[in-house]
């Protein structure tokens, strides 16, 4: 994204919900039926994000090209908050295998905690182009079928090792996951539903995420745990979509969100990274009892925390997350 006049506010403020419902995710601990819920949608709602964009910004580039500013944007802080992470764990944790294990899964491109996500959007993005530029979108749905298929394989095995066969189907399955919101997103602006009357109906599909959200099992995309697999895409895709036309229909002018939005990598990287939301959890502990009054406490303050943290990173600390060897374009 360049300048800011281009910026979608509806897409920055659905980022914007995403990343607080990850970090209101990593704060909750137990199966609640409002945690299986948001664990249905927060991160399904930034591949959507992304397919909408990918509509709307349709790209000239080569696939190489394509790969590259990828790699730039994605790939990179990937790698040094992998190693940055290592160095914090060093410090902060007494077992060595804290300071080798996000080295370990830097090279097995899987990422340590939620770092996972980073390698697991850029391959699925990338798949999705390819599929785009070739003309075989069609096969969203042989996709979708062969994710279905992979997740009832995984359900019943363990993936957490990385010398065993399901470590690698789960690297692939986990792509094709998150593939098919990235098409459901491309298919919402294709087809203008978000600017429809059917997005007068957003409140109803997200009621009717919650409730099947709530009916599956917890899932986990990093794992490719999905539970009921027609719940979990039934949930995400009717809470996703119900968002974005909840906030189309709208058009509020909430400039705290977009912030949110618009730096919702920074904070993904940060919050587990820089341990915020540890501390804020420790905090969350002083009461014997758990509300969403202190829930909500605790994500206002890890946002709180984000505010200098991004400031940083957009400033003396830029070279963390900006790919230092940018080619510089000639004046015209």
């Amino acid at each position: 994204m360049t300048a800011s006049a281009q910026r979608n506010p509806v897409l920055d403020q659905a980022k914007g919900i995403a990343i607080i419902r990850v970090v209101t995710g990593h704060l909750m601990s137990g199966e609640t039926g409002l945690e299986k819920w948001i664990y249905s949608f927060h991160l399904p709602l930034f591949l959507v994000v992304n397919g909408c964009l990918q509509f709307l910004r349709p790209s000239r580039q080569t696939v190489g090209q394509y790969a590259w500013k990828e790699t730039k944007v994605l790939l990179y802080p990937f790698v040094v908050f992998s190693l940055l992470k290592s160095v914090i764990n060093f410090f902060v944790e007494s077992d060595p295998e804290e300071f080798i294990d996000p080295i370990s899964r830097l090279f097995l491109f899987s990422g340590d905690g939620a770092l996972w996500y980073l390698p697991a959007f850029f391959l699925s993005a990338l798949l999705f182009f390819v599929l785009h530029r070739s003309g075989l979108l069609k096969l969203e749905g042989l996709l979708c079928l062969t994710t279905l298929l992979c997740s009832g394989v995984i359900a019943t095995n363990d993936p957490y090792q990385p010398d065993s066969l399901m470590f690698y189907v789960n690297l692939i399955n986990r792509t094709l996951v998150l593939c098919v919101f990235t098409g459901i997103g491309w298919w919402l602006e294709q087809r203008k539903i978000l600017s429809s009357p059917l997005a007068r109906t957003g409140w109803l599909l997200i009621a009717a995420g919650l409730v099947l959200g709530m009916m599956n099992s917890q899932p986990d995309i990093h794992y490719s745990r999905l539970g009921n697999p027609i719940l979990f895409y039934g949930s995400a895709t009717a809470t996703c979509t119900g968002i974005l036309m909840v906030l189309k229909t709208l058009n509020l002018k909430m400039k705290w969100l977009c912030w949110l939005g618009r730096n919702s990598l920074l904070i993904y990287l940060t919050h587990t990274t820089f341990h915020y939301t540890g501390i804020a959890r420790s905090i969350m502990e002083m009461w014997t009892t758990q509300s969403w009054v202190i829930t909500a406490g605790a994500v206002i303050l890890v946002m709180l925390a984000e505010i200098p943290t991004v400031r940083l990173l957009q400033g003396p600390l830029r070279m963390l997350v900006q790919y230092p060897f940018q080619r510089k374009k000639a004046n015209s």
